[in-house]
Parts: C-alpha cells; structure tokens; sequence
C-alpha cells in the first residue's frame, strides 16, 4: 500500500438493481471516516446501472464493468483484485451501511492487530417498516470462531471488515457458488486466526421480494461445511466430523418436535444434542450469547443456533423479541429501534 492509497476498499458487487444501489452507494459515501475507495462492480447489468455509476463524480468511486455476466463471487473477485486498501469489505448492493460502520471496524482491528478481520452486529429491516437487532455478542472480544461457524453460526460479508491480504491469500471467493460463497470464505479464514467480535451494529440488511434464497439452503451450508471437513487430516478432520454430527443431531431435535413419527426419539435426540452442545459451551463466546438470549435450551436447539439456515420474516405476529431475532412489522418496532446492542470495552 502508497501513501495515497485508501486504508479500506469497500467492493459492491451488483446486476440490475440500480435503484437499490443508488442507497447502497449513499450509505458508504456518507461515511464518518473519509480514506476509503469504493468499487463497484457492474456485473453486466442491463438497467441503467453502468451510465449512473461511470457518471458519478465522486473521486472515491472507482467503477469497474464485466462484460458477461459472472455471478457475484466473479464479480468480488474483480473489485478484491482492483483493491489498493488495507482492509477490504464486500457489501451486498441492495444492503446499507451504517453511518459510522467503516469507523467502527478500524477502531476494533486497530486495538486487536492479531485479529484477520472484524464482524458486527446488524439491523435487519423489511419494506412493511419491521426491524429486529441480530446481536452477535454483548461486549467486544478477540475470538476463535471456525468451531462456531462449522457448527452453524454464520456471517454475510457485509458484517465484516478483513484485512485485504488475508482474502487474497485465500484466492477470494469460489465462483463454483454463488449462494453460500461467503460461508464458504468464512469457513476457510476462521481456521487461519482469530476474529475479533464487535456488538454494535454496522450493517442494515435489508430484506425484501428480490432476496434470493434457495429453498435447500440448510443442506447446501451442510455440503459445504462437509467438503471444508473432508480437506482436512488428522485431529483437526475429526474434531471437524464431531461438530458436524452435533449439527445433525440439532436439526434431528426440530424434527422430533413436528414429525408425529420421530416424537418417540425426541427425549434421546434431545439428550444427544444437549451433551453435543455442552461440549462446545465453555469455549465459545458466541454459543453464550445465543444461549443467554434464547428463552429456553429446548428453543435453541429447534432453531439450530442460528436463524441464517433458514427463512427469516419480520411481519410475523406474535413472535418473541426477547432473542433479537424477529420484530412485528407495527407495534415493537419502535423499541426494538432503542434496544441497546451491546456494550464495547
């Protein structure tokens, strides 16, 4: 890195979404800190998106066109190689930035110098007005994370700020898949180093009709996370495979729950999971916080740690606030908006 390069590259890999770009674009130029560059990467759109984005005049907007059509991993890839930043974040073009984001992540890498990247909390949001905070921790920490993401915690690049070198090593993303590359990333750098774990909140992903989201999403993160396994030896692959029987066993737990033909192994399954879980507890920060928001042990195993393998809906009436993962659309909006995120040391 020069001197006149930026300290972060924010990448944005989007096809025919110029109107939601337009805000994407908005949230990371209204930054609180200024030395950053942002890519964009117009993956052969057809919209209007390549005439509006070649003609903004910001000098911090670097666009970049492919003229075929490469799916979003192709398209990071292209902005990763173009990166002159430091650190590098890979937001989604129809998600937003918080005001201070960029700010944020500096200020926990900077304090940890170990850490290969920072992940925040986020604020979900839909287009009938509902929000809920998805609090990833209660207080900042350095953390080893591959167990937890083997095991079912997940992360969408937009949450997490890495240092640019770290990714390339990695070669980027896989442009075998263009659902779950992130994940896939995610598995990959966890095993490197530590990640340092940030409360408050500096992504607002948005959900809306044009959120693609296969419908097989928990046995595609199955294979993935089996194909990370399977690359490795020893102790190392069989601590992997006895994660990811304790993964099987939670998703066993939610079946014995609604399937009349599994409820005669709901006691067993729900033992085995209980014990699979106990053994993960104590070293992990993340499972704790889960753990302490959830309602119940019972509760948190049927989700299966974690709301991302599945559909997320905030118009849904009726549903508890209690863990931060699902608002109504009216009536606890406005105080879920107040609900402290978290706390940083």
């Amino acid at each position: 890195m020069t001197r006149q390069d930026p300290v972060v590259s924010v990448v944005v890999a989007t096809h025919n979404r110029c109107d939601l770009l337009q805000q994407t674009v908005a949230s990371v130029l209204g930054q609180t800190v200024g030395d950053f560059e942002l890519i964009v990467v117009d993956d052969c759109s057809s919209d209007g998106t390549w005439e509006w984005v070649s003609g903004l005049s910001d000098e911090r907007v670097r666009p970049f066109r492919l003229e075929q059509h490469g799916e979003r991993s192709t398209a990071r890839n292209t902005g990763l190689r173009a990166a002159r930043g430091q650190y590098v974040l890979f937001l989604d073009d129809d998600d937003l930035l918080t005001d201070r984001a960029l700010e944020t992540h500096l200020h926990h890498l900077r304090a940890h110098p170990s850490a290969l990247g920072s992940i925040a909390s986020l604020r979900l949001f839909d287009t009938k007005g509902g929000e809920a905070v998805l609090a990833i921790i209660d207080r900042a920490r350095l953390q080893n994370i591959w167990q937890d993401t083997l095991f079912g915690w997940a992360a969408c690049c937009g949450q997490i700020l890495f240092r640019t070198q770290v990714v390339r090593s990695a070669n980027g993303f896989d442009p075998s898949h263009s659902f779950v590359e992130d994940h896939v990333l995610l598995l990959q750098l966890t095993r490197l180093g530590p990640f340092v774990l940030v409360p408050d909140v500096a992504l607002r992903y948005r959900l809306h009709p044009g959120t693609a989201r296969p419908l097989r999403i928990w046995a595609l993160m199955h294979e993935v996370r089996g194909a990370a396994v399977a690359g490795l030896r020893g102790k190392e692959r069989r601590l992997g495979e006895r994660i990811l029987d304790a993964r099987s066993l939670l998703r066993s737990t939610g079946e014995a729950r609604t399937d009349r033909r599994h409820r005669i192994r709901t006691p067993w399954t729900y033992l085995q999971a209980y014990w699979a879980v106990a053994s993960m507890y104590l070293g992990s920060a993340l499972m704790r916080f889960e753990l302490a928001n959830s309602r119940s042990l019972f509760r948190w195993l049927e989700r299966g740690y974690t709301g991302w393998d599945g559909q997320i809906d905030l118009s849904v009436r009726g549903r508890s606030n209690r863990d931060g993962r699902f608002a109504p659309a009216q009536g606890n909006a406005e105080a879920l908006q107040n609900r402290p995120v978290g706390r940083t040391e």
